[in-house]
């Protein structure tokens, strides 16, 4: 059941006063939204005008006299709270003079996730200024993961299509909007599949298909992850158990979040999804990312070796051969890397349990093979399909 406009709005307005208002020093009476205020009307007398950039760093007064050195003279920065830095830029006299310092300050941030909102012609207060930078910096550290955004309204669209979709996911998978799709893993010397990954999928009555990469992290937020990965995995399982008839030996991956890697039932609901299905545990391969092992290593090595006395295979989905490198080396039972198939991991991609990402084209295909990568997958080789489509595929 989808809700209303008006809660739409009312939920719309929520993150956006979490993004902007809701810490410390930027509420109402603070001294930096006083100072800010006080911009806004010397703006207003001096036809100028004024801009508010904020910073999702690590702030204390070392990195404040760090930002100050880099800003004009009439510029302002302030912590706000023990994460977040504000950057007051005053006079905008000129186009570009609050960007020209916003990005040499996110160049000595290293990149850090940042918003920056303009006072514009129409008349706005200091809250609502803030409240656009801090939609800004929140779309930086969702959508971008770092760097400068710019505040646009066609943010406030965003944010609430956003809440929308957060209200409606945890009663998706009773409505019937959730699936699972499966692409072939193949090996590259055939081109013959040996291996499926299971893909959640979710098709919205209103918005059509959503994007993992938009409702998996809202899965996240709300807790609903263990249980849409619960589903998953049987579904998964079952379907594989049925496949495996006419395609002895075939595997199957399915994603599991860092919640549900810390969760103690977990190891029991992978035992329940294999007896179900009637598989053993070398059919299934759970795949994590990286952000699932950051926790203590010692914790996570525990965990990981329950599953691995199931006799699954644990493979990681890693961004680049230094940092799954570094994960091996703490000696974690990870039996499968999965890498970009491109040149810049050709030495690792040559090598055993390696598993190329990602391959989009005939020549990266020819590529990798010369290379000797063994396994991989891709919209080259098969994109993901629903179920009634698989044994095709494995035909």
């Amino acid at each position: 059941m989808t809700t209303s406009l008006g809660q739409l709005w009312r939920r719309r307005d929520a993150v956006v006063e979490h993004a902007g208002l809701a810490l410390a020093g930027v509420r109402a009476g603070g001294p930096f939204h006083a100072r800010l205020a006080d911009a806004l009307d010397r703006a207003a007398r001096l036809e100028t005008g004024v801009a508010v950039l904020l910073v999702g760093v690590r702030a204390d007064d070392a990195l404040v006299r760090r930002v100050t050195a880099c800003t004009r003279a009439s510029d302002t920065a302030a912590a706000l709270g023990d994460d977040l830095l504000a950057v007051l830029v005053e006079p905008v006299s000129r186009p570009g003079d609050a960007e020209r310092v916003a990005a040499r300050v996110v160049e000595l941030l290293d990149a850090a996730p940042a918003g920056l909102a303009h006072a514009g012609p129409e008349e706005i207060d200091a809250a609502e200024l803030l409240r656009h930078a801090g939609l800004a910096l929140d779309h930086a550290q969702r959508e971008r993961r770092g760097g400068l955004v710019a505040f646009d309204p066609a943010l406030l669209d965003a944010v609430a299509e956003r809440a929308q979709l957060a209200a409606d996911l945890p009663g998706a998978l009773a409505r019937g909007e959730l699936s699972v799709e499966y692409q072939p893993v193949c090996r590259l010397a055939t081109g013959r599949p040996v291996a499926l990954e299971a893909l959640a999928r979710w098709t919205h009555p209103e918005h059509g298909p959503i994007a993992p990469a938009t409702f998996v992290p809202l899965a996240e937020e709300d807790g609903s992850i263990a249980s849409l990965g619960r589903w998953v995995l049987r579904e998964a399982c079952a379907a594989v158990g049925t496949w495996r008839a006419a395609a002895p030996g075939l595997t199957v991956s399915v994603n599991v979040s860092a919640q549900q890697l810390h969760d103690d039932a977990f190891p029991r609901h992978v035992l329940w999804a294999l007896r179900d299905a009637r598989l053993p545990g070398a059919a299934l391969t759970l795949e994590l990312g990286e952000a699932a092992l950051q926790a203590d290593q010692a914790t996570v090595r525990h965990r990981l070796r329950r599953l691995e006395r199931l006799g699954v295979a644990i493979a990681l989905d890693t961004s680049g051969p230094a940092s799954g490198a570094r994960l091996l080396a703490a000696d974690l039972p990870i039996e499968v890397l999965k890498l970009d198939g491109t040149p810049v991991n050709a030495r690792e991609l040559a090598g055993g349990a390696i598993v190329a990402k990602r391959i989009e084209s005939a020549d990266q295909l020819a590529w990798l093979r010369e290379l000797g990568c063994e396994l991989g997958q891709g919209f080259q080789l098969g994109p993901p399909v629903g179920p009634e489509a698989v044994p095709a595929v494995l035909a």
